[in-house]
């Protein structure tokens, strides 16, 4: 049945006849001969919207977990820890190209003329080129080399220890959230 409303504030009621063969889920039911069936029918699909209604109203309680004020700040570390891990991270990702330019500058540098004075560039002075002999360029390349392993065996014991952490407050969070907290990228 359709109510229509026309400027003249009178309503006019149509109806419209439904073609129940056209679609087999509006006959659902309405085949059933006994009136026993049809209850029987009817009491399935309440029982199976009841069953539904409970297992959203599961679903809802369990998103719907308090905050509390260490939880707040479990989450605020691991926010923290997230980011001074993307710090180590391109960090180390800047100084492994360093290492891989300081050695190929000793490869450069093996194949050289002794008597050739060579152009190293110095980090210490504020990126300056100095001429260095062969002997003293090779000690200064092998002594940046061994610095530049101590900084990033550093960096590497940082970010290890910071994905530890993570993963600690990891499980207490999920343990407590679930779902309703996402702590991935």
């Amino acid at each position: 049945m359709q109510v229509h409303c026309r400027r003249s504030d009178k309503f006019e009621f149509k109806t419209r006849r439904v073609d129940r063969s056209a679609d087999p889920r509006s006959t659902l039911g309405h085949n059933l001969k006994s009136p026993n069936l049809r209850l029987a029918f009817i009491e399935v699909l309440y029982k199976q919207r009841n069953d539904a209604n409970e297992q959203l109203k599961q679903e809802e309680e369990k998103e719907d977990v308090e905050v509390t004020w260490d939880d707040q700040q479990r989450i605020c570390t691991f926010s923290k820890l997230n980011t001074r891990l993307r710090g180590y991270e391109e960090r180390l990702k800047v100084l492994k190209e360093e290492k891989e330019a300081l050695d190929d500058l000793a490869m450069e540098l093996e194949l050289a003329d002794e008597e050739q004075p060579i152009l190293y560039v110095s980090h210490f002075i504020g990126e300056t080129f100095v001429h260095l002999p062969l002997p003293r360029a090779l000690k200064r390349v092998e002594n940046d080399n061994t610095a530049l392993n101590e900084d990033i065996s550093k960096l590497g014991d940082q970010a290890e220890e910071c994905e530890k952490e993570m993963k600690k407050l990891k499980v207490t969070l999920y343990s407590k959230f679930g779902s309703a907290i996402n702590l991935d990228e």
